[in-house]
């Protein structure tokens, strides 16, 4: 009579009689510290940047009223540009100055899912729209207005089209 090992099945291929491992004593010892230890580092894990309002900086509302009302002060000046004094008679008012803007771009800039974010909320804010209106993915480039595909090239991202409707500059001659 054969004894097997406990926790162990013999196969039931004749040619190889190998013991198979039976999955749930092997997952218990095995693969629960390992499934555990996996689960510990993914929690663990964040985008890598800084969360808006950490690392000294301004929150991500004060940066967008902020950006508002600068930009609606610069629309008020015959240049469009806000003049300094005006910016930082803004920005005392909130608590706030230009270098709290500078920190803010500084540390978050490279974010670009938050940046994103940020100015779309201060375009809807400027123009008075929803913010859903202006969130666009990668692959719908075809919707954008003023934007038409590469004829020649339908894999690359449509370019802006000339005035007039002329569609995309044509290639440069080959084989001069």
């Amino acid at each position: 009579m054969t004894t097997r090992p406990r926790g162990r099945e013999l196969s039931t291929d004749p040619v190889l009689r190998l013991p198979r491992l039976s999955t749930p004593r092997f997952m218990h010892r095995r693969l629960w510290p390992l499934a555990l230890t996996l689960a510990v580092l993914v929690a663990g894990c964040d985008s890598g940047f800084p969360a808006s309002g950490s690392s000294g900086t301004i929150s991500e509302d004060a940066f967008v009223e902020a950006m508002v009302e600068l930009r609606r002060a610069a629309v008020e000046e015959e240049d469009n540009r806000i003049r300094p004094e005006r910016r930082d008679q803004i920005l005392q008012a909130r608590g706030l100055s230009n270098d709290d803007l500078i920190r803010y771009v500084d540390v978050h800039g490279a974010n670009v899912p938050l940046m994103n974010r940020v100015w779309t909320r201060i375009e809807a804010r400027l123009t008075g729209q929803d913010p859903e209106d202006f969130e666009l993915d990668a692959e719908d480039f075809d919707t954008i207005p003023g934007l038409e595909p590469d004829p020649l090239n339908p894999e690359e991202p449509p370019t802006e089209a000339l005035p007039g409707g002329g569609g995309p500059p044509p290639p440069p001659p080959t084989g001069l």
